[in-house]
């Protein structure tokens, strides 16, 4: 089987439970997608945005799904609630926290998901095959500390 994607991981949080991503990129070839709790090669969540009908104002959705035993669990996939141009510089924060995870796009909350398949890991970026992006700034991670 041919390999269909990469990932790459910010070393640093590998051992972070809660914690917060914040990324700023731009689309340039098909999609861009960022990884959260990434325990190791075959067990952590992947979050992206997708074009699904190239031009000057592509459709983009945004998908999610959780990687579990190198296994893909069914993908979760909505539309962006409002326009975008091809250049469009995407502003995304992903929060998880127990088994949350929150995401927010150019500020508006367009995601809120549970699930418990993965406890800790590190933050990182997702590649499938054909798409570039490019980032500005790289990836922030910063943990969150709950309040007791």
């Amino acid at each position: 089987m041919r390999k269909t994607h990469d990932i790459s991981v910010l070393r640093p949080s590998l051992n972070l439970t809660d914690y917060r991503v914040d990324l700023q990129g731009q689309i340039e070839s098909k999609g861009m997608g960022w990884i959260v709790r990434a325990m190791n090669p075959k067990n952590y969540y992947v979050l992206r945005l997708e074009i699904v009908k190239p031009g000057l104002e592509p459709t983009v959705k945004f998908v999610r799904f959780a990687m579990v035993g190198g296994e893909e669990q069914s993908r979760v996939s909505l539309p962006l609630p409002f326009p975008v141009r091809i250049d469009t510089m995407y502003r995304i924060r992903t929060e998880v926290v127990g088994s949350q995870i929150t995401t927010w796009i150019q500020d508006q909350k367009i995601d809120n998901w549970t699930d418990d398949h993965v406890k800790t890991g590190a933050a990182g970026l997702y590649y499938e095959r054909g798409e570039r992006a490019s980032l500005k700034g790289g990836l922030n991670v910063v943990p969150l500390i709950l309040k007791k």
